[in-house]
């Protein structure tokens, strides 16, 4: 039994292009492996702004072996030939008006059939602030959180999603499976997936985590925890030469040291290679400019009397408070003297 948590899609996408070819592909790969020698390749729809139904291309497929989840279910497997059936409960990403119905929903049908393991894809509240991290996630807000300890009431086995694309667990009932492969920043611990063991006598499960060696590296490198901040751009160019060397992928980020100049020259240094991405606070040190333009955008504006605008210049910059009588008697002596 092989089952896909979710995400198998990135975006929308045209089955012609290489990522649609190379989506088609694995699948045929799969369903002639499992589904035509009567084992199950099971689906558990992601987030739609990945997936959007698009598993669904495959539907002419369906049959006893091969099965999409769409919505909450709990079904029923044979695992060997001549055993007992047990049960499953399947919970792809749902977008529910009322959480509060759905959850009880969920307890309803888990009391009911007591399920031995769950397959999902969506976020636990232990999870919650992970895909923060991630360059390609984001978390939509009507998607539940699942309460890690009424979920883990409610399943005799384990319970393992996709979704979150690190290798996280809450207390060896609740597993994620993790991303295959990494193709972003964000992502830097261990890819692959799980296998998981079930005893069926005693109704227990138990997961390995295997971890893909061949994922492509992605390196985050802040220069803040290297002496750079009196070393000339030249020198952090070099550095990063000699780094791309060892890493594929570089992401060069600063939290102390880079002015926005330096910043600027390493962007454009680095402009025509792809696997470098040079993280600017050059949008910081403009948003401050720009909250600074805003805060003397009267002057520019002139929309108050010329006297006020002195005196809200004064008042902003050297917080001094003149009234406008001394204002307009400065002005005055001003224009004596000339």
């Amino acid at each position: 039994m092989v089952i896909l948590g979710g995400d198998l899609f990135d975006r929308v996408l045209n089955f012609k292009e290489p990522a649609g070819k190379l989506v088609s592909s694995f699948f045929l790969q799969l369903y002639e492996l499992l589904v035509k020698n009567e084992k199950y390749l099971l689906y558990v729809n992601g987030t739609i702004s990945h997936d959007n139904n698009q598993i669904y291309v495959f539907q002419e497929y369906l049959n006893n072996y091969f099965r999409i989840y769409s919505n909450l279910t709990i079904d029923t497997l044979f695992m060997l030939e001549n055993d007992e059936p047990l049960n499953f409960l399947f919970i792809p990403e749902e977008y529910p008006k009322d959480k509060d119905i759905y959850f009880e929903l969920i307890k309803e049908e888990c009391e009911k059939y007591a399920p031995v393991m769950a397959f999902g894809h969506g976020t636990f509240d232990f999870t919650s602030f992970e895909s923060q991290k991630i360059m390609s996630e984001k978390q939509l807000n009507t998607a539940p959180i699942f309460d890690s300890e009424f979920m883990s009431s409610l399943v005799s086995g384990q319970i393992l999603f996709g979704h979150i694309h690190s290798p996280l667990e809450w207390k060896n009932k609740i597993i994620y499976a993790n991303s295959f492969s990494r193709n972003c920043f964000g992502e830097e611990k261990d890819k692959g997936f799980l296998i998981f063991y079930i005893d069926i006598e005693n109704k227990t499960t138990e997961t390995k985590r295997v971890i893909n060696i061949y994922a492509p590296e992605y390196k985050t490198i802040d220069l803040s925890d290297y002496e750079f901040e009196k070393m000339p751009v030249e020198e952090k160019i070099k550095f990063i030469k000699k780094q791309k060397e060892i890493y594929p992928n570089l992401r060069i980020i600063d939290t102390k040291n880079v002015s926005s100049v330096d910043s600027q020259i390493l962007q454009s240094a680095f402009k025509f290679d792809n696997n470098i991405k040079i993280e600017s606070n050059y949008k910081r040190v403009k948003k401050e400019v720009s909250e600074e333009d805003e805060k003397f955008d009267f002057v520019l504006k002139r929309s108050l009397p010329f006297p006020e605008i002195v005196q809200k210049f004064i008042k902003i910059s050297y917080n001094k408070d003149l009234s406008l009588k001394e204002i307009e008697e400065i002005l005055s002596e001003t224009k004596k003297d000339k």
